[in-house]
């Protein structure tokens, strides 16, 4: 990681426009939400009144308190990059502040922090470069401090947010964004480098003569598990779509899983990729009918419940109701559900095996799957769970088909990778 100081090399002065605002003078304190209409929404805890200003439109979650005033991101009619809106807890006053630098129009790339008592702005410079740049501000004038590359563990992929300065070194969260609505999102990949084998080997060749059966085949009717070749030579494969996908999707993501296995696993004979869609392996030992959570990948929610008691109960009811769907004989080794969390939220989960698996061995990936969710994903908005032989996944909007909307949401998710 590259860190430059740039103290001395770069400021800008801090301009404000004050703004009277129609908040009651006993204000205590102010909530921001994103309202329908894309205004702020102000309440007063005073006299209990709310008010809309048609404004200011908060463009994150971004919001730090600090010497008597909460700092927010914001845009106006008509909309700039980015404006930083203060609001003076004392006078009530709203102040504009001036940015220190033509920031992104991604609001994941800027961020607002108190650093060592000191307000902080955070740029994610250039979008994607994998650069932060952290300004401060000093006696109404903007210092840009710290210059600091990501480049090395590929955080262009990631939003990067400053948490605090502690004995010299300065503390990041990471967040990454993942669209929920394409059979093209690759979820993750294995690939065994124990299982070296050389590009112009007969083993090599039997996996591109398997891959083309998985491609041609799959799509009939969402699974298929074969072989190819012949005595050490021979290699194995599966190949299978989530249960509720349609025959196109289905086909198109076990094509795409196909050619980029081959891309990311070129030398190796055992190998397997997870797609929203779909999930492709092969490997020299014959698997097929065993039990396989040797390697898992886990994604969650940054987001916590706010009833974490309620809602553990209630996903606790739902995933034994879709777990008992996923073992009977004629489900395909699928179960979907949802239920009710309030009259506003409702909480969905999909589970599935590799149909290759006995009904004990699938009840027994889904209740491992299960198992780690207070190791990963406790009291998370969302998790997903990816084994070899079972994929278990929990949202609190629709992500299956049919879906109830066309409006699914971009998630901002955690990752961790469990390998044997």
């Amino acid at each position: 990681m590259e860190m430059e100081e740039k103290g001395k090399e770069k400021k800008q002065q801090w301009n404000t426009e004050t703004q009277r605002s129609s908040i009651p003078h006993d204000l205590m304190v102010e909530i921001f939400l994103r309202t329908p209409c894309k205004s702020l929404l102000r309440f007063s805890l005073g006299d209990g009144s709310m008010a809309f200003d048609s404004r200011l439109h908060p463009r994150n979650r971004s919001m730090t308190y600090f010497d008597g005033a909460l700092y927010f991101l914001a845009e106006n009619n008509p909309p700039d990059p980015v404006m930083i809106v203060a609001l003076d807890v004392g006078d009530e006053n709203f102040r504009r502040v001036q940015p220190p630098c033509k920031c992104g129009n991604n609001p994941f790339h800027v961020s607002l922090v108190e650093l060592n008592e000191n307000l902080c702005l955070a740029d994610k410079e250039g979008g994607d470069s994998g650069r932060v740049v952290i300004w401060v501000l000093k006696d109404c004038m903007w210092i840009k401090k710290y210059s600091i590359s990501f480049e090395a563990i590929g955080a262009h992929r990631w939003a990067v947010f400053p948490i605090l300065i502690r004995d010299g070194k300065i503390v990041f969260e990471f967040k990454m964004f993942v669209h929920d609505n394409r059979f093209g999102d690759r979820l993750g990949e294995f690939c065994n480098k124990e299982s070296n084998i050389s590009s112009n080997s007969q083993i090599s060749a039997n996996i591109d003569h398997l891959l083309a059966e998985l491609e041609s085949k799959a799509a009939s009717n969402g699974f298929i598990a074969t072989s190819y070749g012949k005595a050490t030579d021979q290699v194995y494969g599966l190949a299978q779509c989530r249960g509720d996908v349609s025959t196109k999707d289905c086909s198109s993501c076990v094509n795409d899983a196909a050619k980029q296995i081959r891309e990311l696993c070129p030398n190796q004979a055992d190998a397997r990729i997870w797609f929203d869609y779909c999930f492709l392996r092969y490997d020299i030992k014959d698997f097929i009918g065993e039990l396989d959570t040797s390697f898992g990948i886990f994604y969650w929610n940054v987001e916590n419940v706010t009833d974490p008691e309620a809602f553990e109960k209630d996903l606790g009811a739902l995933m034994d109701q879709v777990r008992s769907q996923a073992v009977k004989p004629n489900n395909g080794g699928l179960g979907k559900g949802e239920t009710k969390l309030s009259p506003f939220v409702t909480l969905y989960a999909l589970v599935q095996c590799t149909r290759d698996l006995s009904q004990l061995s699938c009840a027994q990936c889904l209740a491992i799957a299960v198992g780690n969710f207070p190791n990963f994903c406790r009291y998370k908005k969302g998790c997903r769970v990816l084994y070899s032989s079972c994929y278990v996944r929990y949202e609190i909007y629709p992500f299956f088909f049919p879906l109830e909307s066309d409006n699914t949401p971009i998630g901002i998710t955690s990752r961790t990778t469990m390998y044997p």
